[in-house]
């Protein structure tokens, strides 16, 4: 691999890189570590050293918490969208996993979340109800 520049952007512009990089692979089904990695044409471990640099914490707490912020604008701007949808999009494969991850991160759960941007949305929504 060649050695990457780590000045190359500003922490404001690798930080968008990053959220596209991450959206991107979401959409590919595949948001891991590695795969994100590659989008930057470095190791993982080349990619740790670039994120840490750059944004002061590990590529894990940043994905995480990115994944969690699409997340979160996906609620904003989908009132008929299920909890679990929104999660598998951004690759949480268990919904209790994500609730905990989501609770630490917002303060509140999912559903709270998405009821205080969308008063209007039912307590429970069903397949049938996104019709």
């Amino acid at each position: 691999m060649k050695k990457l520049n780590y000045d190359a952007y500003t922490p404001d512009e690798f930080r968008n890189l990053l959220r596209e990089a991450i959206t991107a692979q979401a959409s590919e089904g595949n948001v891991t570590l590695e795969a994100i990695a590659s989008r930057f044409q470095a190791s993982p471990t080349q990619f740790y050293r670039l994120v840490k640099y750059q944004i002061g914490e590990t590529p894990a707490q940043v994905i995480l918490r990115i994944r969690i912020e699409e997340v979160c604008k996906l609620f904003a701007s989908n009132p008929r969208i299920l909890i679990k949808e929104a999660a598998m999009r951004y690759g949480f494969s268990d919904k209790a996993h994500f609730a905990h991850v989501f609770r630490r991160l917002m303060g509140c759960s999912p559903t709270e979340y998405a009821r205080r941007c969308h008063p209007e949305r039912p307590l429970k929504l069903s397949k049938a109800s996104q019709i």
